[in-house]
């Protein structure tokens, strides 16, 4: 029952904290709703969910929310071909483990040259989507990112519900 919820409020509550934190965006936004609400309001008596949450700044604002903060926090997978990563070759079949940030290769290191072999590889929502050679100045909350087409965004690397066949269908 988490993933019902969860994903939800942690996206609400990470968009809180980031327009809390950036005036202009959120009057930006705050702005541009309460014009288009009254508007509609003018024109018919309920607005329709599709409308209400469809509107391209505050969408951009919850993607960059995404991309930043995202939900899920990785999932574990099993190397399916021969990968090379970091110097280290992990053979079709491993369930290894790659950890996150800095350390992630001195860890890898000790992975690979040990008898364990329960650990799975780990992929990791935050680190692909923080990643500098695809978001520049990726820790900045620039909603911006996202004016243009999102397709522009190479294959796999906004993944915060996941990615491919295994994406998160809610």
């Amino acid at each position: 029952m988490v993933a019902g919820y969860d994903t939800s409020s942690v996206l609400i509550t990470f968009m809180v904290r980031l327009l809390a934190n950036d005036p202009d965006v959120y009057a930006a936004m705050v702005h541009g709703k309460y014009d288009d609400v009254l508007v509609r309001f003018a024109e018919q008596e309920e607005i329709a969910k599709s409308k209400a949450i469809g509107e391209p700044l505050t969408w951009r604002v919850a993607l960059e929310t995404l991309r930043i903060f995202p939900p899920v926090f990785g999932g574990f997978r099993k190397a399916l071909k021969d990968i090379e990563f970091g110097g280290y070759l992990i053979p079709k079949g491993w369930l290894r483990f790659l950890t996150l940030m800095t350390w992630h290769l001195l860890f890898l290191h000790l992975v690979l040259n040990s008898e364990f072999k329960f650990l799975q590889i780990f992929w990791a929502a935050n680190m692909t989507q923080r990643d500098e050679s695809i978001f520049p100045e990726s820790m900045k909350f620039d909603p911006s990112r996202f004016d243009h087409n999102i397709t522009s965004i190479p294959p796999y690397c906004f993944v915060a519900f996941g990615a491919g066949p295994r994406i998160c269908p809610g």
